[in-house]
């Protein structure tokens, strides 16, 4: 028989601001020894892995250890983003187990940053003849890019 790890599933979706999900690695057969495999994230700023290093041994091959991936939180607009968790060769002092490839987990992270202005505060009211007020206006998400806001009045009874 061949040995080999086994991961499942190989795809997860995850949601920012916090979502998470969990893949299980197991063994096609009991090991003699620990049989070891770390995960490396090469975008940590998308996704987190929980614990970084698995250990399978004869009383957790068959059921298993699990992974949890959890999304990393930005506030910029970047829709879905790939989020792999590599995953490096098997170690184990039993050589049926040492140095065999794992596969690695796609996950997609869901984005919850929305493009928009608010603008505080939304009304106001000034008096004549030279009355003034301020407002704020800010942006819900960080651009990728200078934003402009032209700004104009609805008729000729103020100046902005």
């Amino acid at each position: 028989m061949l040995e080999r790890v086994v991961v499942d599933p190989v795809a997860l979706t995850v949601s920012e601001p916090s979502g998470s999900g969990t893949f299980t690695l197991t063994l096609s057969s009991q090991p003699a020894a620990i049989v070891s495999v770390s995960l490396v994230l090469p975008t940590p700023e998308q996704c987190t892995v929980s614990p970084n290093q698995i250990l399978l041994d004869a009383d957790n091959w068959e059921t298993g250890a699990t992974a949890t991936v959890t999304a990393v939180d930005d506030s910029i607009v970047d829709g879905p983003q790939t989020c792999w968790v590599n995953t490096d060769k098997s170690v184990s002092t039993d050589p049926n187990y040492n140095g065999l490839s794992v596969r690695d987990v796609k996950v997609t992270v869901l984005d919850d940053d929305v493009p928009a202005i608010t603008v505080s505060p939304t009304s106001t009211t000034i008096a004549e003849p030279a009355g003034s007020d301020t407002f704020l206006l800010s942006l819900t998400s960080q651009p990728n890019a200078p934003v402009s806001v032209l700004l104009s009045v609805s008729n000729n009874q103020c100046n902005v």
